[in-house]
């Protein structure tokens, strides 16, 4: 009987070590930036506050419709630029380097 409790005791440690482990791992991979975005593999640029950042690709579809919309208004200035697709967040981070690096201008954020 001993025995028996001891087994299950040791089974619903692994268990909730392994949804802890799981949830950790989730955290990890779908980290909040700041208030707006969530760390992933799609590469914008925020018109309106001036910065590069990898993001999900919730927050890059939302970036998409909120540029289409201003287009659609024609505004004068765009509110963000959706601009790649990358296969891995490192990926991503290293062009974000990149394009901030190289102090590339920020005609995307205007009609032509």
């Amino acid at each position: 009987m001993r025995v028996i409790f001891f087994l299950m005791s040791v089974l619903i440690s692994f268990h909730a070590y392994g949804q802890e482990d799981a949830e950790l791992t989730h955290k990890k991979a779908n980290y909040p930036i700041n208030d707006y975005y969530k760390a992933g593999n799609f590469l914008i640029y925020n018109c309106e506050n001036d910065y590069y950042v990898c993001v999900d690709e919730d927050a890059f579809k939302l970036c998409g419709d909120k540029r289409k919309e201003a287009i659609d208004k024609k505004l004068k200035y765009y509110p963000c630029a959706p601009l790649n697709k990358f296969p891995t967040k490192a990926k991503c981070g290293e062009k974000n380097y990149e394009v901030i690096e190289s102090l590339a201008k920020k005609r995307f954020c205007y009609p032509k």
